[in-house]
């Protein structure tokens, strides 16, 4: 199942169930739940994977938009995806209540997915020990080589693009940087990133500017313009149109 498939499973899913309808007039249906159906809120979030959040994101990966994959596009479908199902929940589903309830981090991952051995996420040798997949599931890769031969022999792959991805998985190793030891390297970007962690810290996080701020509510009291600044507007106005000077 894809990404977009989860959204369409669920949505199918909660009309069987009667917890969302199509609309409906004279006995004849005219929306679907998951090409046009717009009045209820799964509906709206299938709708949006598919013709919003999903379109970002397919072209962003198509035309190497990194914004527009990850943060316009992706982040958003993972979000639509938790609203949907925690929507499930709230209307009584048990699979929704489930995984609402579930503390795994897996439950992030319904989905089959796809890797390139070596990615961007992936180059250096430790980084492959930090997500929760790669060090929880040892057949990750042969999960992912499943479904990376089976896009193949449906025709989205070329010949050429398969060979490629075959020639990283069968030397993963060596392009996701697991067989060398980079201690040093890796240590290195620690330090700079400690360095960026401290000056965000100063510099944004705990920075205090030492102006009052202009809205300062009391109980009671709504916070507005001072009345020395109040009286020196209402004194322009008057001057500017004073009737006895016959000037605006």
């Amino acid at each position: 199942m894809s990404f977009v498939g989860f959204f369409v499973y669920w949505v199918k899913k909660l009309n069987k169930n009667g917890l969302i309808k199509e609309l409906e007039a004279n006995g004849k249906k005219y929306s679907d739940v998951v090409l046009n159906g717009w009045d209820e809120e799964p509906e709206h979030l299938m709708y949006h994977a598919w013709h919003h959040e999903g379109r970002r994101f397919r072209h962003g990966a198509i035309m190497m938009g990194a914004d527009y994959t990850q943060w316009h596009g992706i982040w958003e479908l993972q979000n639509d995806l938790v609203e949907l199902i925690r929507w499930a929940a709230e209307h009584g589903d048990p699979e929704a209540k489930q995984w609402v309830n579930s503390r795994h981090p897996s439950k992030f991952m319904p989905y089959p997915i796809y890797d390139i051995p070596g990615n961007a996420w992936g180059i250096n040798p430790l980084a492959n020990k930090v997500p929760f997949l790669y060090v929880n599931y040892d057949d990750y890769w042969d999960r992912v080589y499943q479904n990376v031969k089976y896009a193949y022999e449906k025709g989205l792959l070329s010949e050429k693009q398969w060979q490629l991805w075959l020639k990283r998985y069968n030397n993963k190793e060596h392009y996701l940087g697991t067989k060398y030891n980079a201690d040093s390297v890796y240590n290195y970007y620690l330090q700079l990133n400690a360095i960026d962690t401290k000056a965000m810290n100063e510099q944004v996080v705990n920075m205090q500017l030492p102006g009052k701020p202009f809205y300062q509510p009391r109980p009671g009291v709504i916070a507005g313009p001072s009345e020395k600044v109040i009286k020196q507007q209402l004194g322009r106005k008057e001057e500017k149109y004073s009737p006895e000077s016959g000037t605006k």
